[in-house]
């Protein structure tokens, strides 16, 4: 499914991402905890899920097939995806 605006969006998004990015700065300490600074509490969450997708991108993405309503198609092995015949 493609989103309005096209394969022009994708760049520009990028770049938004980039510019935010710019604000946080992400410390692991000695036990890899992430000690997250920004200049707004928008610019600290994002560093903190940026964190988070470092540490855990595998239930981040559980989650969101789960939201979606497609984790069994994710899940699902291939046997049970074949049609019967």
């Amino acid at each position: 499914m493609r989103r309005p605006g096209g394969a022009g969006r994708a760049p520009q998004e990028a770049a938004a991402w980039r510019r935010q990015a710019e604000n946080v700065s992400i410390v692991r300490d000695d036990w890899g905890i992430a000690h997250v600074l920004g200049r707004t509490d928008a610019d600290a969450v994002f560093g903190m899920i940026y964190a988070q997708a470092e540490d855990d991108f595998n239930r981040i993405e559980t989650n969101y097939l789960n939201a979606m309503g497609r984790l069994a198609e994710a899940e699902a092995s291939p046997r049970s995806t074949a049609t019967c015949a």
